[in-house]
């Protein structure tokens, strides 16, 4: 069973990703929009496994993946999308 976060600025994503890692045996440790400010609380809960909205990655968001990167390096990183268009 692998440990958890969930970042996106969608409720209704989070939880249901949140659902299937459940379904999966997998604990969610838990979920947040992205903000900086939720970096401390991420790292904190040391999970295994950040699932990120690609749909979310500016220049903001592309550092806070990197600050993430450098305090839980040994965290996979999983950048996830619920949209349905091709680009």
């Amino acid at each position: 069973m692998l440990k958890a976060y969930i970042i996106d600025n969608q409720a209704v994503a989070r939880n249901l990703l949140g659902s299937v890692l459940a379904n999966g045996g997998h604990e969610v440790l838990g979920d947040s929009n992205y903000s900086a400010s939720n970096v401390a609380k991420i790292v904190r809960l040391q999970p295994q496994v950040i699932c990120v909205d690609i749909g979310e990655a500016n220049q903001e968001g592309l550092a806070i993946l990197e600050n993430l990167h450098g305090q839980l390096p040994k965290a996979l990183i999983f950048l996830v999308s619920a949209k349905m268009d091709a680009d």
